[in-house]
């Protein structure tokens, strides 16, 4: 099995997606949900934009990609010790084959 496709670039969610369907699959805000942002300690901010500023923002220091070990993290701990990448990944705000094709442009530098 070889590497994953190229990503697919898409313009817009719109062209996806009519108008007319997008409201019926809202995702409630944490108001509407009877939260507030300190209610549930906010660490990172969700969304494609976000979630590819901080890939760049990992991937922009090449010597330490190509030298990365998994962090010994706690388990307990309040503060995030890791790159925070992941619920990026599992929740497609970034392509996994935009990151794999990313780090192997890197690793070939």
């Amino acid at each position: 099995m070889g590497p994953p496709a190229e990503p697919i670039e898409i313009k817009s969610f719109e062209s996806l997606c009519p108008a007319n369907d997008l409201t019926e699959y809202d995702i409630p805000t944490l108001e509407q949900i009877g939260l507030s942002i300190s209610d549930v300690g906010m660490k990172a901010r969700g969304g494609e934009e976000e979630g590819l500023k901080r890939l760049e923002e990992k991937l922009s220091d090449k010597k330490w990609v190509c030298q990365f070990e998994k962090p010994m993290t706690s388990p307990n701990s309040l503060e995030p010790s890791t790159t925070l990448l992941s619920p990026y990944l599992k929740f497609g705000c970034v392509s996994a084959r935009l990151f794999y094709h990313k780090l192997v442009k890197i690793y070939k530098q």
